[in-house]
């Protein structure tokens, strides 16, 4: 009998030894798996944040990798002072202890899409009892851009003395015979009239324009230099028919996932945003904002300041509800008078293919087209008009939430829609 109550004793304590030891393992894998989760979560917030922010650089693959490093080492401050390796559209930043961010900037072959992932080494505490001692966290995060830009430039000018509201004539040369108030501004991707025309007034010029005050005669003519270049001299076109205007305002305002007013024009959604939609509330006209003329009005280029040359011209001071629109756009000012100055004269529209220059802007948003009857079977325009909004010294873009960012009045914007996905096709 006591031999068996021995036996059981023993048998009970390898039992208990075996419980013991479950326990500690459990506890260890509970610790450590905590561990590794908020890892986990620490680390998916940095390969988001990442690739939210180098994805709206595409389709600049090692600007955008180099910001999006920049944004990882912001939430990940152990491993800085590492340098990024660039292969192509791919890039890797890491510390040699297996903690890597790598980057793929033209995710599948597309450089609207971005890959980004975060790997990192997580040392473990109880689990070193079971031979653990690390565990290894990988945290993935695909985006993408849409690259449509708005609130940018349109190729049309508008000519000393003040703006009408027509953006050009109607059907579609009405009062600017002979180039339509079309500027010809060449662009880097692609060529001909047609191409050149649409996709500057779908995305804006590809060129950086930038008035003439302050430069010398020769220079910085727009054919001369290449995209993303400064340039303030151009040519008007006279290579202008209905059709490519229409197509080029379609794809401007089509498939905007901020418009407000949408319609169907030749089959496809537009935007139609009034100004009102654009802004965020109704501008003030000019002349009551201001009963003289104010510090930015100046005669030589924006014409007389009374009632018919301010009609439409507007004032607004405010948050901007959308700066990011098509409907928002950056017209230059331009004359053919190449040797004209500050006082000058020269009010006439230059008629035919005319080299000129510009003298400012004016901030429009465009009015027309606004809706099937501004456009004359499949896509013809016939009709374009805006509105110019002067900003006051208080106007600021709506961010997202209630964030908003300054509002550049001498810079063109361009909307990139950036947001993250699960997966990527």
């Amino acid at each position: 009998m006591r031999r068996l109550m021995t036996a059981d004793r023993g048998i009970s304590a390898i039992w208990v030894a075996v419980v013991a030891l479950f326990l500690v393992a459990s506890a260890a894998l509970a610790v450590d798996s905590s561990g590794a989760f908020g890892t986990a979560q620490t680390d998916q917030t940095t390969a988001d944040l990442s690739c939210l922010a180098g994805v709206n650089e595409l389709p600049d693959a090692n600007t955008a990798i180099d910001l999006a490093v920049a944004y990882a080492v912001e939430n990940w401050s152990e491993m800085s002072g590492n340098s990024v390796a660039i292969s192509g559209t791919t890039g890797t930043y890491a510390n040699g202890a297996g903690n890597e961010v790598y980057i793929d900037a033209a995710y599948s072959g597309d450089d609207s899409k971005m890959y980004v992932r975060v790997t990192e080494i997580q040392d473990t505490w109880f689990a070193k009892v079971l031979g653990q001692d690390q565990v290894t966290v990988v945290q993935e995060a695909w985006c993408r851009v849409n690259s449509q830009s708005s609130g940018t430039g349109v190729p049309f000018g508008a000519p000393l003395g003040g703006f009408t509201g027509g953006i050009f004539g109607p059907n579609p040369c009405g009062s600017n015979s002979g180039n339509c108030g079309s500027l010809w501004i060449p662009r880097d991707d692609v060529g001909g009239t047609s191409a050149t025309l649409i996709n500057n007034i779908a995305l804006g010029p590809d060129r950086d324009l930038d008035d003439w005050l302050g430069h010398s005669s020769g220079s910085s003519f727009c054919g001369s230099v290449s995209a993303g270049d400064t340039c303030h001299r151009l040519d008007t076109d006279t290579g202008v028919s209905a059709a490519h205007l229409g197509e080029g305002f379609l794809q401007r305002f089509e498939n905007d996932p901020g418009a407000t007013c949408v319609t169907t024009v030749s089959g496809r959604q537009i935007n139609c945003d009034n100004p009102s939609q654009v802004l965020g509330s109704a501008p003030t006209p000019l002349m009551t904002a201001f009963g003289s003329a104010p510090s930015f009005w100046i005669p030589s280029i924006h014409g007389a300041y009374n009632g018919a040359n301010t009609t439409n011209h507007y004032y607004y001071d405010g948050v901007i509800a959308k700066c990011d629109s098509p409907r928002l756009a950056r017209m230059p000012i331009i004359t053919e008078n190449l040797n004209w100055d500050i006082g000058d004269a020269d009010t006439d529209w230059p008629n035919g293919n005319k080299e000129v220059k510009i003298v400012g802007f004016y901030w429009i948003v465009i009015v027309n087209p606004n809706g099937s009857s501004d456009f004359n079977g499949s896509g013809n325009l016939k009709n374009s008009d805006g509105i110019v909004v002067w900003f006051g010294p208080n106007a600021e873009c709506q961010g997202s939430g209630s964030t908003t960012y300054p509002f550049d009045p001498d810079n063109p914007i361009t909307r990139k829609d950036v947001f993250l996905v699960d997966s990527v096709s």
